[in-house]
């Protein structure tokens, strides 16, 4: 998980990876991510995903991204609102279902506020600044930026 500081918050990558380096199949598709199920005994080890979803106060994420994650029909992130890079991102999820209890690190919430933003990579930064929920502080929410994804945006 590689990571570099952003005001107080922490910008981490933290992505699945093949042995080849690859983060998704030829089609795009993560299919290959459902072969490996998350183990409820190591929920708390430093790199799973339970732990991941509770440090975040935002994910940012590449277009394509969005639309696979759109196509599960579920909202798999609680209450963290998402940045969405790319040109003409259609933000809406209101049609999709939010998380539940069995979602690891869920935070059962209302809908989360999503974005769509373009730009070169300091016009994403600075706006990622001046995103609201960067700015707000909630002891009960996570402080860093997950940068989840997609091949074109890492």
């Amino acid at each position: 998980m590689a990571t570099t500081s952003h005001s107080s918050s922490k910008v981490i990558l933290h992505i699945a990876a093949s042995v080849d380096a690859y983060i998704a199949e030829m089609n795009g598709g993560v299919s290959f991510l459902s072969r490996f199920p998350t183990d409820p005994s190591k929920e708390d080890d430093e790199f799973s995903y339970t732990r991941l979803m509770k440090r975040l106060k935002v994910v940012v994420m590449g277009k394509k991204s969005f639309e696979q994650i759109k196509g599960w029909g579920m909202w798999p992130y609680g209450e963290v609102p998402a940045v969405v890079v790319g040109r003409d991102v259609d933000t809406d999820i209101s049609g999709l279902k939010g998380t539940d209890e069995s979602t690891p690190g869920s935070r059962k919430s209302p809908q989360p506020k999503v974005e769509g933003i373009s730009g070169s990579v300091q016009e994403i930064m600075e706006h990622l600044q001046r995103f609201s929920p960067l700015k707000k502080a909630d002891r009960n929410v996570g402080n860093d930026i997950w940068l989840m994804g997609g091949g074109n945006l890492i």
